[in-house]
C-alpha cells in the first residue's frame, strides 16, 4: 500500500522543469531556463554542404516553449526526467 501511495503522488504530482534532469538553469533567473531534451541548433560536426567544422555552439529552447507545445514536452511533461 506504502508504494502504491508513492506511485500515486508521481503521477499526480505536478512536473517542474527545475526538478527536471533536462533543464539547463539561467545565470540569473530560473524562469529563462532551457530543456536540452530540444535543441536548435544542429549537433553536426561538419557542413555536409561545405565540409567546414561547426563551431557553433548549440543552443536549446526555453522550458517554457518546450512545454507549451504538445509534440515537444507538453503541459503533462512527457520527456520529463527527475533528478
Amino acid at each position: 500500500m506504502k508504494y502504491f501511495l508513492i506511485f500515486i503522488s508521481y503521477i499526480v504530482s505536478p512536473k517542474f522543469c527545475i526538478d527536471c534532469s533536462h533543464f539547463i538553469p539561467h545565470r540569473s533567473d530560473s524562469q529563462f531556463g532551457k530543456c536540452k531534451m530540444f535543441p536548435i541548433t544542429s549537433t553536426d560536426d561538419i557542413y555536409l554542404v561545405t565540409g567546414k567544422i561547426n563551431e557553433e555552439e548549440i543552443q536549446y529552447n526555453y522550458c517554457s516553449t518546450s512545454r507549451k507545445y504538445s509534440d515537444m514536452c507538453g503541459k503533462n511533461g512527457k520527456k520529463y526526467d527527475p533528478l
